[in-house]
C-alpha cells in the first residue's frame, strides 16, 4: 500500500458566516509528502476531504489517493456535484457537524 499525501485547509467561518480558506497546500507539497518526485506526469486523481470540527475551525484532510506522473504545480478541485459552490459544500458540512456527525466530501482534482 503506497503512502498518502496530506494536504490540510484551515477553515473558519466568520460575521457573515462565510468560510474562509486560510492554509492550504500545493499539489506538489502533497507529492513531496507522498515521497514522490515534485514533477510528474499528467494526472487525474481523486480525493476524499473529510472535516472535522475543533473550536470554530473546521479542519479538512485531504488525501492524495491516485495519481499519473506529469509535471504540474497545482490542482483544480472539481466537485461530484457541479450545481453546487464550494461555500455550499463548507455549509452543508458545517451543519452535519454541529449535528454530531463527520461530513466526507468527495472531490476530483484536474490539471490547470
Amino acid at each position: 500500500m503506497s503512502d498518502y499525501g496530506i494536504c490540510k485547509l484551515i477553515i473558519h467561518v466568520d460575521k457573515d458566516e462565510r468560510y474562509v480558506i486560510s492554509e492550504t497546500l500545493e499539489y506538489e507539497d502533497m507529492l513531496q509528502l507522498c515521497g514522490l518526485p515534485r514533477k510528474s506526469e499528467k494526472y487525474i486523481h481523486s480525493n476524499t476531504i473529510k472535516v472535522i470540527k475543533k473550536d470554530q475551525d473546521f479542519t479538512l484532510d485531504c488525501q492524495l489517493k491516485e495519481y499519473n506522473r506529469l509535471g504540474v504545480s497545482k490542482a483544480v478541485y472539481e466537485f461530484d456535484d457541479p450545481y453546487s459552490t464550494l461555500e455550499q459544500h463548507f455549509f452543508k458540512a458545517a451543519n452535519t457537524l454541529v449535528a454530531g456527525d463527520d461530513y466526507i466530501l468527495h472531490l476530483n482534482a484536474f490539471n490547470y
